[in-house]
C-alpha cells in the first residue's frame, strides 16, 4: 500500500505499529468499500465498533491518523485517486496521565530490585528520562570518565543524538554493570551474561513487592493497575523543572523537540500551585513592609 511506502521512504519507526492498525482494525472494516463512497456515517460505525470493542479514544485516533494519511496520499497522487479527503474528527482524548513518582518511592522500588541491571535502569531512567526503548545500551555509549551517557542517532525516538549526565548513584551502579565488558557488549545485562531486552515481567513483579502496582480482572481479561515504566521518564522531566533546570536543556536531555508533549509530562500539581502562592505571598509581606517604611 501506498501508506507503507510512505512510512518506509521516511524511515518512521511507527511502521510496525502501521502494519497491526491496517491488518487487525482498518482493512478488515473498510478493506472491500470504495475509497470515493467513504463519509461521515461510516466512519462514525467505524468508531462506534472500535468502542465497542473496548478500544480507547487515543487508540482509536492513531486510527483515525492513518486513514486520513491513506486519503491524503491517494489524492496528491497523480492523477489523485480519490475525489476528496474526507473531514475525519477526532474523539476527545483522555487526559495526559499523571503518574509520578516521588523521591520517596523511587527508594522504595530501588530496595526491591535485587537484580543489578534493574537497580542501574531504575537510576538512568528516574535520573536521565530516558525511554523504555533507549536503555538498550552498548558500553560504547557509556563514558564513565567522564560521566556521560551517549544516545546515538538513529537509536532515539526522533532519530536524533543526545547524552546526558551521570549522578553518582549513576555512575556507581553503571561501573558495577559495565566490569570485566568490552565496547560492543550490551550494557545491561542478566546472571547469565544474556541481554536485557524485554523486562515487562520483572518490572511488573518489581512493583507488586513495592505496593505500587498489581494484576486485576477486567472483563475476562488481566489488566495492569499501578506504576508504568513510563512513569519515571515523567518523573524525571518533572524533577528536573523543580529543581531548577530551564526547560530548553531539560527538553535537550529528555529528546523533546515540541513544548506539546513536553508540556504534558511537566504537569502542575497543587504542591506546585501552593508554591507559587508562597512565592507571591512572600513578595506581598516584602511590599507590605516597604510600604510601612515609606
Amino acid at each position: 500500500m501506498a501508506i507503507e511506502q510512505d512510512y518506509a521512504a521516511n524511515k518512521l519507526k511507527s511502521t510496525k505499529s502501521l502494519k497491526v492498525r491496517l491488518k487487525k482494525h482498518i482493512l478488515r472494516f473498510f478493506g472491500g468499500m470504495s475509497a470515493n463512497s467513504l463519509g461521515t456515517n461510516k466512519f462514525d460505525r467505524y468508531i462506534s465498533k472500535r468502542q465497542t470493542e473496548g478500544a480507547e479514544n487515543a487508540t482509536i485516533n492513531r486510527e483515525l491518523a492513518v486513514l486520513r494519511r491513506i486519503f491524503t496520499l491517494a489524492f496528491k497522487h497523480d492523477p489523485p485517486k480519490v475525489r476528496k479527503i474526507p473531514k475525519i474528527k477526532p474523539l476527545t482524548e483522555n487526559p495526559a496521565r499523571q503518574g509520578f513518582i516521588d523521591d520517596a518511592k523511587y527508594i522504595l522500588l530501588s530496595q526491591h530490585a535485587d537484580e543489578l541491571w534493574l537497580k542501574t535502569m531504575l537510576a538512568v531512567a528516574y535520573s536521565c528520562g530516558f525511554r523504555k526503548g533507549e536503555l538498550d545500551l552498548r558500553v560504547k555509549q557509556i563514558d564513565l570518565r567522564n560521566r556521560e551517557i551517549h544516545l546515538y542517532a538513529g537509536t532515539t525516538k526522533n532519530d536524533k543524538a543526545r547524552f546526558a549526565g551521570m549522578t553518582t548513584e549513576v555512575h556507581a551502579l553503571l561501573s558495577k554493570c559495565l566490569r570485566n565488558k568490552g565496547p560492543e557488549d550490551y550494557a545491561f545485562t542478566r546472571p547469565n551474561g544474556g541481554p536485557v531486552l524485554d523486562f515487562r515481567g520483572a518490572w511488573f513483579c518489581l512493583c507488586e513487592r513495592a505496593g505500587l502496582g498489581r494484576f486485576v480482572e477486567d472483563k475476562g481479561k488481566k489488566k495492569w493497575v499501578g506504576l508504568l515504566f513510563h512513569d519515571l521518564r515523567q518523573s524525571a522531566i518533572r524533577n528536573m523543572i523543580r529543581r531548577g533546570v530551564d526547560e530548553k536543556s531539560a527538553m535537550t536531555v529528555s529528546g523533546h523537540r515540541t513544548r506539546t508533549v513536553f508540556d504534558r509530562y511537566n504537569i502542575t500539581n497543587s504542591r506546585d500551585v501552593k508554591n507559587v502562592t508562597a512565592c507571591v505571598e512572600s513578595r506581598s509581606e516584602i511590599s507590605c513592609e516597604h510600604a510601612k517604611s515609606n
